[in-house]
């Protein structure tokens, strides 16, 4: 994907501080995650960080991988974090290309809604293909206008998200960092 169309219509200096910020929730809703597998299965849980990072890349990004592998009990768990603002209660959009990329990578998207600090959402596989296939593929002006997307509201949720709700010490870990709630 080219500079350009992740820039979106923001300046440069925007594009910066956005991408700094998203690297920092990143890697807090990551070790949330962490604790939360943790703590379902008693045993230990790694997070291992395959995505692009460091700041703006320019031209176009080096590889397509997902965000997170997460490595617990033997198994590997290939994650994309996705966030959505504190005042988005009604829909989430996703842009295609993100979806396809985790079909192709066989990987679940984690969702991480800032106005519900109770739960998460999970999407696996085969729901990204469904919504994928039976949602319309459009641009949303305010949210990625160089990308077609596809948008989930809120009386779909339960057909292609499943909720879960933070176990108690990630719950704890993320109450005590109030800017990933901004």
């Amino acid at each position: 994907m080219s500079l350009k169309s992740r820039m979106d219509n923001r300046s440069a200096e925007e594009f910066a501080a956005t991408l700094s910020k998203a690297e920092k929730e990143e890697q807090i809703i990551s070790e949330a995650f962490s604790i939360h597998l943790s703590e379902i299965s008693g045993k230990s849980c790694n997070s291992n960080k395959i995505g692009v990072e460091g700041g703006v890349i320019e031209g176009n990004l080096p590889h397509n991988e997902v965000d997170r592998i997460f490595e617990i009990n033997g198994k590997s768990i290939k994650v994309e974090i996705k966030t959505s603002p504190h005042y988005l209660k009604r829909f989430f959009t996703f842009k295609v290309s993100s979806l396809k990329n985790c079909i192709k990578r066989k990987a679940i998207i984690l969702l991480f809604p800032k106005a519900d600090h109770e739960n998460f959402y999970i999407i696996w596989p085969n729901e990204i293909q469904k919504m994928l296939d039976n949602k319309p593929h459009e641009i949303f002006r305010k949210f990625s206008p160089n990308d077609v997307a596809v948008r989930i509201y809120q009386d779909e949720f339960i057909k292609y998200l499943k909720k879960v709700k933070w176990k108690k010490k990630a719950s704890n870990y993320l109450e005590a960092l109030p800017e990933i709630w901004r």
